[in-house]
């Protein structure tokens, strides 16, 4: 079932020079927005955000096949949509959640 729904997560829309969008990539903007909910910091979101990239890193240096190999296009975009989901947080943009 975890390998089942993690091919559906690997679903790639975009992956162009400057872009890489893929099912995970809502999945960080939900966590990003979640998180500034409840940490209310974009420092303290900043670094969780940039530290489960590193620990997702050390663990597949490690050998280990719990994580899909990443290109450093990936990463960065999960850390920026993860911001992006803060940002939104923040604005007030997705209205319903305070209803």
């Amino acid at each position: 079932m975890r390998k089942q729904i993690a091919r559906w997560l690997q679903k790639v829309y975009i992956n162009n020079p400057l872009l890489f969008v893929d099912r995970w990539s809502f999945v960080h903007i939900v966590t990003g927005f979640l998180l500034m909910k409840y940490f209310q910091s974009f420092s303290i979101l900043l670094a969780i955000l940039v530290s489960w990239e590193l620990f997702e890193f050390v663990v597949i240096k490690s050998g280990s096949k719990f994580f899909r190999k990443e290109s450093m296009k990936d990463t960065v975009w999960d850390v920026i949509f993860g911001i992006l989901g803060g940002s939104l947080a923040v604005s007030g943009a997705v209205f319903f959640y305070q209803f």
